[in-house]
């Protein structure tokens, strides 16, 4: 049986669009989820857990999904990495519903997993719960007795525009074969916050685990002296995992040991070491690479001189329908735009904005460029091939109109020309200039 979530989720999934104005008391905070004795809805296994964040439309009073988390499996108490971040005021109670569901199609449908529990709150509840920490049971689909525990905390986002750049290395395990790494900062209650978990490397006792980035204000709120917590777990297929050591650090220190040339920790299991006299460790994690970088904004771009160009094409297969008839989105009408047109004012507008000198290769592709000639699927539609640039927008306009008088409606729709060419331009541009940013935009039927 699968449930219904009618009840609880009343609009298809989407983003929420922010106010055209930040209001000046607007405070950015993120989410983070994690569930305690979830229910069992696998006969052979634990629950595979995900959990959805909705938000009420106060004009339609429909639940439309803000942010979801990623999906744990075999798993009744997880702790989710994946946070959310909305705009907190003061005088704004913006009403939320908390959907858990365990996963039984990986990207299928909502309607087709099995709902484990929903709970309906607001985020000026979960601000103001103690130590921004709020917790309350799940409530279990009718029928249904218990759904486990939810526990959300909130963290303000203080934007630091730093990305730390990682890669680790386990080195002689104590004695298992499938570890990764979890990493956990401290709030200020003093519990730990998952805020990230590598890949599992099997077989072995001296991994390598992937390269990874992630920005400072998700590891450490942007303070570098704020505790982590590394923990290194065997994996196993049953969900059971096997705790190997930890150690804790700040983020200062790991790049302090990298700057030193002590480039590792070693891991510690306290309840061995509290049995065995001789225990020295269960290994050591080296720390290969711990790099902040300030990563630049649009804006600085654009102040430190970067070119950024536009390169548009425009799809001429038969499938847009005959321009002759008012059904095609190519349909000639001297009195209304038809779709293409309205799109080239629009989206192709707000890129040009930007482009340096208004001037833009326009192609099209999956039509023949004249009645004699053969389907091509990037041909310049001023035809002229060894200039293809139009200047305006008003100039693409005019041209993409005087060349359907000619351009015959054929197919397939197949962009690998398109792209290759838009490839070349983008390589021509960051050979010219020091710093060169190429747009594409493909505008094409459904």
């Amino acid at each position: 049986r699968r449930d219904d979530f009618s009840d609880y989720i009343t609009s298809p999934s989407g983003p929420v669009a922010s106010p055209p104005l930040k209001h000046e008391s607007t405070t950015q905070v993120e989410l983070h989820i994690r569930c305690e004795n979830l229910a069992k809805k696998d006969t052979l296994s634990q629950s595979d857990p995900q959990a959805f964040l909705f938000e009420e439309d106060t004009a339609s009073g429909k639940w439309i999904e803000i942010g979801r988390t990623e999906m744990i499996k075999n798993n009744p108490n997880p702790q989710f990495i994946s946070g959310v971040q909305l705009d907190y005021r003061f005088e704004s109670s913006r009403k939320l519903r908390f959907v858990v569901i365990d996963i039984d199609k990986v990207g299928g449908k909502m309607e087709d997993q099995k709902l484990i529990g929903t709970i309906d709150t607001t985020l000026a509840q979960i601000i103001a719960a103690v130590g921004r920490q709020w917790t309350m049971p799940l409530v279990p689909p009718p029928g249904e007795q218990k759904a486990g525990t939810i526990v959300v905390t909130a963290e303000e986002v203080r934007h630091s525009g730093l990305t730390v750049h990682f890669h680790f290395a386990g080195r002689k395990l104590g004695g298992w074969s499938d570890p990764f790494l979890r990493i956990y900062r401290k709030r200020h209650n003093d519990e730990w916050e998952l805020v990230h978990q590598t890949e599992v490397v099997k077989h072995t006792l001296n991994p390598t685990w992937k390269k990874f980035t992630m920005p400072v204000q998700k590891l450490c709120g942007g303070d570098l002296d704020r505790k982590l917590l590394f923990e290194c777990v065997d994996w196993n297929r049953s969900g059971r995992e096997d705790f190997i050591g930890s150690f804790e650090t700040t983020l200062r220190e790991l790049q302090g040991y990298i700057e030193n040339e002590k480039h590792y920790y070693e891991l510690i299991d306290e309840k061995r070491a509290s049995k065995k006299k001789k225990y020295q460790n269960s290994g050591r994690v080296q720390i290969l690479q711990c790099e902040i970088v300030k990563d630049n904004t649009f804006l600085e771009f654009l102040r430190g001189g970067m070119n950024i160009s536009l390169m548009i094409a425009l799809d001429f297969t038969a499938s847009n329908g005959d321009p002759d008839f008012t059904t095609s989105l190519h349909h000639r009408n001297p009195y209304s735009p038809n779709e293409y047109i309205r799109a080239l004012q629009s989206v192709g507008q707000v890129f040009a904005n930007y482009d340096s000198d208004k001037s833009f290769p326009v192609f099209g592709f999956g039509g023949k460029p004249t009645a004699d000639s053969p389907v091509s699927h990037c041909f310049p539609l001023n035809g002229n091939e060894q200039n293809p640039q139009v200047q305006g927008i008003d100039g693409i306009i005019q041209t993409y109109c005087s060349a359907l008088d000619r351009i015959v409606l054929q197919g397939p729709t197949i962009f690998k020309e398109i792209i290759e060419r838009a490839a070349s331009h983008a390589q021509y541009a960051e050979n010219t200039f020091k710093q060169a940013y190429t747009i594409l935009l493909i505008i094409t039927d459904g």
